[in-house]
């Protein structure tokens, strides 16, 4: 044993020796060996250059040894790959230490440790990407793989990005190799602020992962990462933090990562750039069985506002093939987001905007077979929930799809089942179809120039109806393919019972716009029992080539308003077709309005080169159906006067057709009608009309209007004739019916026709028309209705007075000519009569202005207002014929008619009378001469003013009241010149409306005064009365109860009745402005009378007048009457007491002229006899009394004058009868004691008889004072009860100076 350890011993000292020699030789000779190496730089760079294949320099090469370990050293190394015009790999230095050991036992050149010092590596971007054959280190990848230890210290590493721009990075690296593993550190710093960090572990050879276990993770952030992307070719910019995990396993290989970007901005091409505002997402790489998975979790995107998420998503590499599944996502985030990335063309933008895509997208899967041509095979599958899109060129919007979609390079199909769902073609309908639901496959081809759908067969469900649904369409995709083919739909819609309403869901805008806008009016009620919508064609316009389109509806209740200006068509059943240009619509029966048609016929022609409407109709129905179907239609507006006047019945058979040019804006229709009338009567309410018994043709078109050769039929009992629209008379453009009829005018079927048209009792009026005269009526209805009537009155006579009269035979040519509109017009021309013209509301039209003047030819009269005006300049007229006229009766009993009319307020028409000039005005004989009256229409009241050369008088007509008549001046010296011709003229009481006031303001003769009256005028027509008589007449005072009656009888009789009370002022002037020499001188007197006489006031003669007077005179005298004493005056010359004195031989015991104290007296009037039955006189020298019977037709009197003497005043007389003094003395005191009998003895009588003119007067006897003479018994008895008389106070007393007569009572009854 100790022998062996000795041996060991001596061996392991050899062995050491040996070592120790050896390692001596080997660093001996290493040292020598590596002191030459400077002698091998050359064969060195030579061998570098063919090892690494570059042009490889260097400026030294030096070694050493590190323990045992050899090391080289080369000074600034440069490699540039051969062939290639690349920046070269610069190293400042390059140490190199070998592993001798590992050499030996691997028999090949081992390092230990290779330090990189200084590297300066410069490359170029531009160029294609980094390789062995442009990138100088990686033709020393294999020295780096078998070193143990690599350091890289001050590296700078430069991209050029063409010739202006530099990034540069510097940083150090460190690999370590343990065994099989390897570490590795790397940082670098760029010069804009990037960092790169990288540490990993690893077995075996990294880059190749079959033969390698380990992991690799850093981190990558850049503040501008536009260099660095432009390192890899993409041009573009942005914020970037990128961390990954690089690990690989038994499994192989797997790459996780975490992206974060911001300001994020990446060109796709030269004019776009996909551009966001953050990006972040979580990637898992790692291959697969078959290839490999990328699995994506938690994208987010963000662009401006709007941000997209997904939650997961899954791309699997077979090869060349993808596979893409994503998890549920919203696609309208994605499509904003894309919107305004700029990932999209310009024109891509707008259309995505345009679609505006909503929706929920549960899951996609998208498969291609070669990721380089991903076209040529491919597949996709989408469930959608709610997808929806807005329509865009024709391409229509959906919305609320609910589907499933399945697609590949062949076709496609879908699987709907969806609620609520909407179909927007806006350039084809002008809403979005709605539907509740729809369920049903769709399917889809396409080539590179056409997407077709098809088979599309739906189940629809919308809220007004249940319907299958066929679909199919074609969608170009290249707008320059060589296919003729466009953008068309392929629709077949059928349907049961729906609203009619159903046509506006189908029928599209595209259709003709002038049928699409006569549909829209058109059918307007109804109910669809079935019918059928079919779509061919494109989505543009109508009249494009291809265009199809058909809706088919079987109709109940149909209303189709084929104008919105006629009543619409109504059919309990019909039939009606839509296509793209036509509409056509049947009903065995139909109606429009109030007519009845048959075999209703509806065709609507929308062609560019049509655009039309006919329908065409049977029509049997009444003629009052017919008025009141026009009443509804256009003719009435055109037509209103008549139409909303007249009826009708009667039958009326004929065709119907109407036209219409749909390409008129205003939609006028043409409508034509041939018609038959039978029997047919037209009643104007109007104007109490009647056309009856109307048989003939009868025509109408909107065009030309009515029409007829001839229509027969009565009118007012009379046949007529007319025809209609032959020109006939000169009709505005409008009108639509111009007639001429001819028939002939019965005055005796006149006359009640124009009572009952003006509502008034004129029968009376009208009376004076006799005989008929042929007529001729031009009718024109438009816009405004006119009558022409025309008639020169041949035959007809007008018995009414002077001017207005006519005989049978004279022809005075008559025209009327009768404009209904909103203010009616009636113009009257009566030839050398008048011309007149009246505007207004007929049948009382309110303006009415006539003109007298007499004229050969038509004459402008202009519109003055509302009322009756008058005027012209007549001739002549006398007024009393139109007086006594039965047109004068009735327009009083009318206007007393409407007075007394309870309950009603009344304003009587204005009537305005404009200087209506009469050069001579007649009453009767009597010749009131030139004369001008005006009237006026005031508030409340109407004023009259006539005007001749003698008198100026104004009525004042109150609304409500009495009227009021003022005589302001009236000149009695040129009355007896009016008043000269009246004998043999009757009058009677004139009618009075109303109860009149008279107020006579100033009477005179020629220029002198005679005073004022006012009194109240109240006549019926027979019997006149004056009441409230007042004034003063010739200084005569009128008192109270002054009053005059009269009356006229039915045989044509007539009396007055005066009641007088009266006092007199100056009778001297009295006399003196009569004319006359006065009889009589007083300031003081009273008269009181109740006289009677026949006739007229005019007629007033005391030879027929009955009655009494009392009168009396205070402080004047008698005067003789002169002769030739004429009027009033005469009446006082049968008191011819002057010279009744003078005769008796008397008046030298009286003052001159007969003067008396007081004067007073009875007269008794019985026609033709006057008796006085005692008139005493009281003078200053005694007085007389005077009893007389006076025939005034005679002229004979018969009277007694007694003539008494007072005593004392008469003594030369008495004592010439009793002879002395004395006596004389005993006489007069006689006379105061014993008065009567004294009286007695100093009275004489006389008897007065013989001629009224030169009575005989003779003395009876004296002594006698109360004398015999009494009058007649047929003398009237004297009543107090009405005689207007009264009685003087007893001789005794003296009166008060102030005692009046009582009034007088009513005048006595007739």
């Amino acid at each position: 044993m100790q022998g062996l350890y000795s041996l060991l011993a001596r061996t392991f000292w050899y062995i050491l020796v040996c070592a120790v020699i050896a390692l001596a030789t080997y660093s001996a000779g290493m040292r020598a060996l590596l002191a030459e190496l400077h002698r091998i730089d050359q064969q060195l760079v030579d061998f570098l250059s063919e090892t690494a294949d570059a042009e490889v320099s260097l400026e030294s090469l030096s070694g050493g040894l590190r323990g045992f370990s050899p090391h080289f050293t080369l000074q600034q190394l440069s490699v540039r790959p051969r062939g290639t015009d690349v920046s070269p790999l610069i190293l400042e230095k390059v140490d190199i230490e070998f592993d001798v050991w590992a050499s030996l036992l691997s028999r090949d050149v081992r390092f230990s440790r290779l330090h990189l010092a200084g590297l300066n590596l410069t490359l170029d971007a531009s160029r294609s990407k980094p390789s062995a054959s442009n990138v100088a280190p990686l033709a020393f990848a294999s020295v780096l793989e078998d070193a143990e230890t690599v350091w890289v210290s001050d590296t700078n590493v430069t991209v050029k990005f063409g010739n202006q721009r530099r990034l540069g990075f510097k940083g150090s690296a460190k690999l370590l190799r343990t065994g099989s593993e390897r570490q590795l550190r790397l940082r670098l710093r760029g010069d804009e602020g990037s960092h790169l960090s990288l540490a990993g572990t690893g077995v075996g050879d990294i880059l190749d992962t079959k033969n390698f276990q380990g992991e690799l993770h850093g981190r990558f952030s850049s503040p501008d990462m536009q260099q660095l992307l432009a390192l890899v070719g993409i041009e573009g910019g942005g914020a970037g933090d990128v961390g990954f995990w690089y690990h690989v396993t038994g499994d192989g290989p797997a790459l996780t990562t975490s992206i974060t970007a911001r300001n994020l901005a990446l060109r796709v091409n030269q004019e776009q750039w996909l551009r966001l505002d953050s990006f972040s997402s979580a990637a898992l790489a790692r291959p697969s069985a078959s290839g490999w998975t990328l699995q994506i979790q938690d994208l987010q995107a963000a662009a401006g506002e709007h941000q997209f998420g997904l939650a997961s998503a899954s791309i699997d590499g077979r090869g060349s093939a993808l596979r893409l599944r994503t998890s549920q996502f919203d696609v309208t985030p994605l499509s904003a987001v894309i919107q305004h990335s700029g990932l999209l063309p310009s024109q891509v933008n707008s259309v995505v905007a345009a679609l505006a895509p909503k929706g929920h997208i549960e899951g996609l899967e998208l498969s291609v077979a070669d990721y380089r041509e991903p076209l040529v095979d491919w597949s996709v599958s989408v469930q959608a929930i709610d997808l929806t899109t807005r329509a865009f060129k024709g391409v229509p919007g959906l919305g609320g799809i609910d589907a499933s979609f399945e697609a590949d390079h062949n076709g496609a199909t879908a699987w709907i089942d969806t609620r609520d769902f909407s179909l927007d073609i806006p350039r084809t309908y002008q809403q979005p179809l709605l539907f509740q639901s729809v369920r049903g496959r769709l399917s889809a081809h396409w080539n590179s120039s056409l997407l077709t759908l098809e088979q599309g067969l739906l189940t629809v469900a919308a809220d007004d109806h249940d319907a299958m649904v066929q679909f199919a369409m074609d969608i170009p995709l290249q707008r320059n393919s060589d296919l003729d083919t466009e953008l068309a739909m392929y629709l077949s819609v059928g349907f049961g019972a729906a609203p009619l309403t159903i046509r506006d869901r189908y029928l599209p805008v595209t259709v003709s716009p002038t049928l699409s806008r006569w549909l829209s009016m058109s059918i307007r009620s109804g109910d669809a029992v079935g019918g059928a919508f079919l779509w061919r064609g494109g989505f543009k316009d109508y009249g494009q080539a291809k265009q199809s389109l058909q809706l088919g509806l079987d109709v109940q209740s149909l209303e189709l308003a084929f104008s919105p200006e006629w009543p619409a068509l109504a059919a309990s059943s019909a039939t009606v077709l839509v296509d793209i240009q036509r509409v056509s619509a049947w009903s065995p029966h139909a109606r429009v309005a109030d007519l009845a048609l048959q075999g209703l016929s509806v065709e609507v022609d929308a062609g560019e080169s049509v655009n039309k409407l006919l329908a065409t109709s049977r029509v049997d129905s009444d003629a009052s159906s017919v008025v009141t179907t026009l009443r509804q239609s256009p003719v009435y507006e055109g037509a209103y006067s008549v139409l909303s006047d007249v009826g009708a019945k009667g039958r009326v058979t004929g065709e119907l057709s109407v036209g219409l040019d749909l390409s008129d804006g205003d939609l006028s229709p043409l409508v034509k009608v041939d018609s038959y009338l039978q029997g047919v009567n037209l009643r104007s309410d109007r104007l109490q009309l009647e056309l009856e018994q109307m048989m003939g043709p009868l025509a109408y078109d909107t065009e030309h209007g009515f029409k007829s050769l001839g229509i027969e039929g009565r009118i007012l009992a009379q046949p007529f004739n007319m025809v209609i629209g032959q020109n006939v008379v000169e009709a505005d453009g409008d009108d639509v019916l111009d007639a001429r009829l001819t028939t002939r005018l019965s005055a005796e079927t006149f006359t009640p026709w124009l009572t009952k048209l003006t509502e008034a009792d004129i029968d009376q009026v009208l009376t004076p028309l006799e005989g008929g005269c042929d007529v001729e009526l031009a009718v024109g209805v438009g816009r405004r209705t006119s009558v022409q009537f025309d008639t020169d009155l041949q035959g007809l006579a007008v018995n009414l007075p002077s001017p207005l009269g006519k005989t049978l035979a004279a022809k005075t040519p008559f025209s009327a000519s009768f404009e209904f509109a909103q203010n009616d017009r009636l113009e009257v021309f009566w030839q050398g009569r008048l011309n007149a013209l009246a505007q207004g509301d007929s049948p009382v039209l309110e303006q009415v202005s006539i003109d007298l003047t007499p004229t050969k030819e038509p004459k402008i009269v202009t519109p003055l207002g509302n009322g009756l005006h008058v005027t012209g300049r007549l001739p002549s007229i006398d007024i009393q014929p139109w007086l006594d006229s039965p047109l004068a009766t009735a327009l009083s009993t009318e206007v007393l008619s409407n007075e007394e009319l309870s309950g009603e307020e009344q304003t009587p028409t204005a009537v305005f009378v404009d200087a209506l000039q009469i050069d001579q005005l007649s009453l009767g004989n009597r010749r009131i001469g030139k004369t001008e009256v005006n009237a006026e229409r005031f508030e409340g009241w109407d004023g009259w003013r006539m005007t001749t050369p003698w008198l100026d008088a104004a009525l004042t007509l109150p609304i409500k009241g009495d009227p009021t008549l003022i005589i302001n001046d009236i000149d009695f010296d040129q009355l007896p010149a009016v008043m000269d011709d009246d004998a043999g003229d009757v009058w009677s009481p004139p009618r009075l409306l109303r109860p009149l006031t008279v107020v006579v303001a100033n009477m005179r003769l020629g220029e002198e005064f005679l005073g004022a009256v006012r009194f109240d005028i109240n006549s019926d027509g027979q019997s006149l009365r004056l009441t409230e008589l007042s004034g003063n007449l010739i200084d005569i005072d009128l008192l109270e109860g002054t009053q005059l009656d009269w009356r006229s009888t039915d045989e044509g009789d007539a009396r007055t009745t005066l009641v007088l009370n009266a006092e007199l002022d100056n009778v001297s002037r009295t006399f003196s402005i009569l004319g006359q020499e006065p009889v009589a001188e007083t300031d003081n007197g009273r008269l009181a009378a109740v006289l009677r006489w026949p006739g007229s006031p005019m007629d007033l003669d005391v030879r027929a007048m009955v009655g009494e007077m009392d009168m009396i005179l205070r402080e004047g005298s008698f005067l003789p009457v002169p002769s030739g004493a004429t009027g009033a005056v005469r009446l006082l010359s049968l008191l011819n007491l002057a010279g009744l004195f003078e005769r008796a031989n008397v008046t030298r015991l009286f003052e001159p002229g007969v003067a008396f104290k007081k004067a007073e007296g009875k007269l008794l009037f019985n026609a033709g006899q006057l008796a006085l039955p005692g008139f005493s006189v009281e003078g200053p020298g005694g007085g007389f009394k005077f009893t007389s019977d006076i025939d005034l037709l005679a002229r004979v009197i018969d009277g007694e004058l007694v003539v008494t003497l007072p005593l004392a005043n008469n003594i030369p007389w008495v004592v010439a009868l009793a002879g002395g003094l004395p006596v004389a003395a005993g006489a007069y005191i006689a006379s105061r004691v014993f008065k009567d009998q004294v009286k007695t003895l100093t009275s004489g009588v006389y008897s007065v008889s013989g001629s009224v003119d030169e009575p005989t007067v003779k003395f009876l006897r004296v002594f006698d004072a109360t004398g015999t003479k009494q009058t007649q018994s047929n003398m009237p008895p004297s009543n107090s009860q009405g005689s207007g008389a009264y009685s003087e106070p007893a001789a005794d007393s003296e009166p008060a100076a102030d005692s009046e007569p009582p009034a007088p009572d009513a005048p006595p009854s007739p």
